[in-house]
C-alpha cells in the first residue's frame, strides 16, 4: 500500500496501529484547531504520550505532511472502526476560532490530495449526505467527520460545510461529470423587484397584517435577507403569501409572530415560532430555505429555531418541498405558481402614499457617547460618535433595530438613537 506522492514532508508517529485490518474506502478530514505547520504537527503526533496522530496534514501553504503510512491506522476520529477504513487528514486553520476557516491554498491542496488518495485506493466516487446514520454504508457515504464520534466541533463549521463542495470537485478529478440539476434553485439571486413584489402583495391583499413595517419595507428585507445567504428572496416572499393567505393569517399562525413560513406550526393548533421583528422572521425563513437548499455555512448568526433539525442540502429545488416543509407534496408547485403570477404582474398598485413633510428639530445628547450609524438600527455599521451635551438638528425618523426611534443628524452624516436625546 503507498503513500501519496503530494507529501513534502514526513515525521513517523509511533501512535498508530500496524497494520489497519481494513480496507481503505473513507475519507475522515479534521481540523487542527490552530495554524500549524506540517512540521509542528508532525512534532505533535511524535511523542508517545500525545496517543493521537493522523495518516496526512495540510498547512495554510498547502504543504503536505504523513504522519502515519495509509496502510496502517491512525488515531485520530475517538473511533477504531472509523480508523481502520478512513485515512484522516488534518488541515490547518488560519483563524483560531469557529467556524475554524481554513485557507484557500489548504483547501485546495486537501482537494487534491483526496483525489491522490481515491485513486491510489480504488474509491471510484466520493460521496457525502452530511448523514450520521449512513456511517460504514460508503455505498451511500464515505466521508465521516469527527463530531459523529465524540463531543467536538471537528472539522469546524467551515470544512463542514464545504464537504459537498469538496466531493464534488474530487469526483471532476476521479472524472465523473456531475448530473445536470433539475427544477427550480432555491439557491440564488432574486429576479423579481422589491417594488413588484409589494405591488402584487397590495392587489391581492390592500391590508396586509403587518408590524412595524409597510409592504415595500417587507419586500425589500427578502431581498437584502435573501442576498446575503444567497437564497431567492423574490421567490421566499411567494412562499410567504402561500403561508400567509397573502398576509390575512387566519390559521394557527397570528401576525402578532413576524412568522411569514410556519417554522414550527406542525399543525394542531401549535402556533409555531415567534419572532421579534419583521426582519428576523424573514432572516429566520431564508435560513431555513437554506438549509434545504444547500450545505454551506451561514453568513448571520443562526435565528432559525429549527436550522439544526434540517438534513442540510436535502431540497436544492423549490419542486422538492412538498412532502418536507409541509405535507403537502404540491406544496413547492403551489410556491412557484405565485411567482408565476409575480411575474406575470404587470399593473403595479402604489405601494405607499407619499410622505408627509417632516418638521426638523434639535435634541441634546443625553449618554457619555453616543454613536451614529448608516442607517437606522443597530444593524448598521458605525459612522463616528457624538457626546453628551452636544446638539443636533434630526431632519428625519424611521423606525429600526435597538431603539425605539432612530433619528437622521441633518449633516446627513448618520443616524442616532432617541432613546438617548431629549429635545432642546
Amino acid at each position: 500500500m503507498s503513500n501519496s506522492p503530494l507529501v513534502k514532508y514526513t515525521k513517523l508517529s509511533p501512535n498508530c496501529t500496524k497494520p489497519r485490518n481494513h480496507a481503505i474506502d473513507t475519507i475522515t478530514i479534521h481540523c487542527m484547531a490552530g495554524n500549524c505547520t506540517i512540521e509542528t504537527c508532525g512534532e505533535i503526533f511524535a511523542p508517545t504520550s500525545r496517543q493521537a496522530s493522523s495518516n496526512y496534514g495540510v498547512g495554510t501553504d498547502g504543504r503536505v505532511g504523513l504522519y502515519v503510512d495509509e496502510a496502517n491506522r491512525s488515531w485520530c476520529t475517538s473511533s477504531g472502526a472509523n480508523d481502520h477504513r478512513a485515512v484522516t487528514i488534518e488541515v490547518a486553520n488560519d483563524e483560531n476560532k469557529e467556524p475554524w476557516h481554513v485557507s484557500d491554498k489548504a483547501l485546495a491542496a486537501t482537494i487534491e490530495l483526496v483525489a491522490d488518495i481515491c485513486k491510489r485506493n480504488g474509491i471510484k466516487k466520493l460521496l457525502w449526505q452530511g448523514d450520521k446514520n449512513l456511517v460504514g454504508q460508503v455505498d451511500k457515504q464515505n466521508m465521516t467527520v469527527h463530531r459523529w464520534f465524540a463531543a467536538k466541533s471537528c472539522p469546524g463549521d467551515y470544512l463542514y460545510s464545504k464537504h459537498g463542495y469538496i466531493a464534488d470537485e474530487v469526483n471532476k478529478r476521479l472524472g465523473i461529470t456531475p448530473p445536470a440539476p433539475t427544477g427550480t434553485p432555491i439557491t440564488g439571486k432574486a429576479i423579481v423587484t422589491a417594488e413588484t413584489l409589494a405591488a402584487f402583495l397590495l392587489s391581492k391583499n390592500a391590508a396586509p397584517q403587518l408590524n412595524g413595517v409597510d409592504a415595500l419595507g417587507l419586500a425589500k428585507l427578502y431581498i437584502s435577507e435573501g442576498d446575503i445567504e444567497g437564497i431567492r428572496g423574490d421567490v421566499a416572499f411567494c412562499q410567504s403569501c402561500v403561508e400567509t393567505g397573502y398576509w390575512k393569517f387566519g390559521n394557527d399562525v397570528k401576525a402578532a409572530q413576524n412568522n411569514f413560513a410556519g417554522i414550527g406550526a406542525t399543525g394542531g393548533g401549535v402556533a409555531g415560532a415567534v419572532f421579534p421583528t419583521a426582519q428576523i422572521g424573514v432572516r429566520a425563513q431564508i435560513q431555513h430555505l437554506k438549509a434545504y437548499a444547500n450545505k454551506d455555512a451561514l453568513k448571520q448568526p443562526t435565528v432559525d429555531p429549527r436550522f439544526a433539525l434540517v438534513t442540510r442540502g436535502v431540497a436544492p429545488n423549490w419542486e422538492n418541498l412538498g412532502g418536507r416543509w409541509a405535507a403537502d407534496t404540491t406544496y413547492g408547485a403551489k410556491i412557484l405558481a405565485v411567482y408565476d403570477a409575480v411575474k406575470a404582474f404587470k399593473t403595479p398598485a402604489p405601494v405607499t402614499p407619499p410622505p408627509a413633510a417632516f418638521k426638523s428639530y434639535t435634541v441634546k445628547i443625553t449618554a457619555s457617547v453616543l454613536n451614529y450609524r448608516s442607517g437606522a438600527g443597530t444593524n448598521f455599521k458605525i459612522n463616528g460618535t457624538v457626546k453628551k451635551g452636544e446638539v443636533y438638528t434630526i431632519v428625519e425618523e424611521a423606525n429600526g433595530e435597538g431603539a425605539k426611534k432612530w433619528g437622521q443628524l441633518k449633516s446627513k452624516a448618520g443616524w442616532i438613537s432617541l432613546d438617548y436625546t431629549a429635545k432642546a
